[in-house]
């Protein structure tokens, strides 16, 4: 799982919870890491925080659409 916020705080919140239910989970503080991420492994949920600044959530979400993993 890949968590994406540039909220340190949230991140933490974010992938603290999702460890204790077992989870694997990497998280980055901007949508280009999230990019960068996801071209050097594929996951099978990535949780976007929709206002970022630079590359929102949105803009990483369809960029992710066309992306093949």
């Amino acid at each position: 799982m890949l968590v994406v916020d540039d909220c340190p705080a949230m991140r933490e919140i974010m992938r603290a919870s999702l460890e204790r239910l077992g989870l694997s989970v990497k998280s980055v503080d901007s949508g280009w890491a999230a990019l960068h991420a996801v071209a050097d492994a594929c996951f099978d949920v990535i949780v976007l925080d929709v206002q970022m600044p630079g590359l929102d959530g949105m803009a990483v979400g369809r960029s992710l659409r066309s992306a093949p993993c």
